[in-house]
């Protein structure tokens, strides 16, 4: 569970890092 907390956690900054919407990014793209 707190592997999975953590996850999220970096899941939720990735998806404020790269989940802009004038710039979507692509798990297919490198950065």
């Amino acid at each position: 569970m707190m592997v999975t907390g953590k996850r999220m956690r970096e899941w939720q900054s990735w998806s404020l890092n790269y989940g802009k919407p004038r710039r979507p990014f692509r798990p297919s793209e490198p950065t």
